[in-house]
């Protein structure tokens, strides 16, 4: 099964998964945030992004373009401006000493490479890939079908585009962590071999492996994010918080980031831009970042 070698390539199958999981907004038309008092020399901004879409979609968000020329910095989950990762691409590899095949029975294997079959249309009879890192491929080429004109546009996803735009204007770009702390969740490397087995074999065993089932949701999703429709995505998005997966990748990570967001918020006026999945909830950074005493209010999308 051939692999991906580029870090462009990396940075998009991180991204894939993101953007399964974390794809939410706190009401209808609440996409874009203004943030002021608690000390705040002025104001400061939070939006939610879908990150396979193009960063031209911030154009038509009233009030965005006006924040990015106001704003001295602007946080992303990781600044592609960082070039410090040594991870390889073994990170998605099977450890040396240890084969996928003593992880499943015959049967269980069976059906793994059953859904490799059903989504690449080839039946292949040896994995090389970890048990994560074979979920990331066929995740990445389940939105490669989904979404075959953003794969192929020339255009650089809405947060790559963004901070080479903040670049560009003179904003200072950074990141929320590095990449390869993100590389380290998206491959399970908090989760041993056995742990990302089971966990692949309950997707292949499960209607959400079915590619069309997979395209059908993903698109309401885009959709939904492009009409700011928060009733469609919370509805998704409550049941992905409830995973150890969905806590660890969005939950977890809110409260990681919130110390960094508030001196950043406090210091210099700021434009934050992460998955749209991190604003909602009562552990969403809507919801955090008032419990702080600072107040959020929704850029509607309409004058």
């Amino acid at each position: 099964m051939k692999k991906e070698s580029t870090v462009t390539m990396r940075r998009k199958t991180l991204l894939t998964l993101i953007s399964a999981l974390a794809l939410s907004f706190p009401a209808k038309a609440q996409l874009f945030w203004q943030i002021s008092g608690k000390d705040t020399p002025e104001p400061s901004y939070l939006l939610g992004s879908f990150h396979l879409e193009r960063d031209t979609f911030c154009d038509s968000i009233v009030g965005f373009n006006e924040a990015l020329q106001n704003v001295k910095q602007t946080y992303f989950e990781y600044s592609i401006f960082d070039e410090t990762s040594h991870q390889s691409n073994q990170i998605m590899m099977m450890p040396e000493g240890r084969t996928f095949e003593s992880l499943f029975s015959e049967e269980e294997l069976s059906d793994v490479l059953d859904l490799v079959a059903k989504i690449t249309g080839i039946r292949y009879s040896k994995v090389q890939f970890s048990p994560q890192g074979l979920s990331q491929f066929l995740s990445q080429e389940l939105m490669r079908k989904t979404f075959p004109e953003l794969f192929q546009s020339d255009e650089e996803p809405m947060d790559f585009g963004l901070q080479r735009r903040a670049k560009s204007m003179g904003k200072l770009v950074f990141g929320l962590e590095t990449l390869d702390y993100q590389l380290s969740l998206i491959y399970g490397q908090k989760h041993s071999l056995e742990e990302q087995a089971k966990n692949l074999l309950e997707w292949a065993r499960s209607p959400e492996s079915d590619p069309e089932v997979f395209k059908s949701k993903m698109t309401a999703l885009h959709q939904a994010y492009q009409l700011q429709d928060f009733q469609a995505i919370e509805k998704e998005m409550a049941a992905v918080s409830s995973t150890p997966a969905g806590r660890e990748l969005v939950l977890d990570r809110n409260q990681t980031w919130m110390p960094v967001l508030c001196n950043a918020i406090r210091s210099n006026p700021t434009l934050i831009v992460v998955g749209a999945g991190h604003l909602t909830g009562e552990k969403g950074l809507v919801s955090l970042l008032r419990k702080q005493g600072f107040t959020l209010l929704p850029i509607s999308k309409t004058p």
